[in-house]
């Protein structure tokens, strides 16, 4: 799990502001029905939304108050995800 502290608190709603994101690492459903592509320097690329909907998923706020993040913030949320997704150990032969 990763701990995240906004830059700008997210003010959503009539509650209190979301001043951190406790991240997941998420599971092979957490990607369900978003976009992931390898560019050609082998590297993993997300969309926005991609972004946003794992961030939900894997933090337990809503979609909507995530939308709401600065986009330096998104930046920094993105890059954490990323993280968890870089490839760990190669096993087997690949030939």
């Amino acid at each position: 799990m990763e701990v995240y502290e906004l830059e700008e608190p997210i003010a959503f709603g009539k509650g209190e502001p979301i001043t951190e994101l406790k991240l997941r690492k998420p599971v092979a459903g957490d990607w369900r029905g978003c976009k992931m592509e390898i560019d050609l320097g082998g590297n993993l690329v997300f969309d926005v939304d991609t972004v946003l909907t794992v961030a939900s998923r894997i933090t337990g706020h809503s979609r909507p108050a995530l939308a709401e993040m600065s986009q330096s913030d998104l930046t920094q949320v993105g890059a954490i995800i990323m993280g968890f997704s870089a490839p760990g150990r190669t096993t087997g032969n690949a030939s």
